[in-house]
């Protein structure tokens, strides 16, 4: 039963690194994402891999698992790539009514005067 929830667990884990990997291609940014914690997830892995390992020369028994855990690599070793490939490139310049002008507090979304406000502020 443990074997069956941890699949369960390797999977919907690949099913986020796809959605991820998804993402980046269709906006072509890597915002939000870290190459460190990546890198850390890959060393999990690894982990995960030489755990199995190590159960297969105690045992003789190849765990099936195995092939999920180097499946979980691959797919997030991709990712990491799309993230060092993707935050190399230029960004976008960011729209001026999300522009910061002076101090926080005078944050003004764009507008330069009260008769600029649709709703009447």
């Amino acid at each position: 039963m443990t074997e069956y929830l941890e699949a369960l667990m390797l999977t919907a884990f690949s099913v986020s690194w796809y959605c991820s990997i998804w993402k980046m291609l269709r906006t072509g940014q890597a915002s939000g994402k870290s190459l460190g914690f990546v890198l850390l997830i890959c060393l999990g892995y690894v982990a995960g891999i030489a755990s199995k390992l190590v159960i297969w020369s105690q045992t003789g028994i190849m765990p099936n698992l195995i092939y999920l855990y180097t499946w979980n690599l691959v797919v997030t070793g991709i990712d990491a790539w799309l993230v060092l490939t993707l935050s190399r490139l230029p960004r976008p310049p960011v729209p001026s009514f999300l522009r910061l002008r002076g101090s926080f507090a005078e944050f003004k979304f764009g507008r330069t005067s009260v008769e600029d406000d649709p709703i009447g502020r």
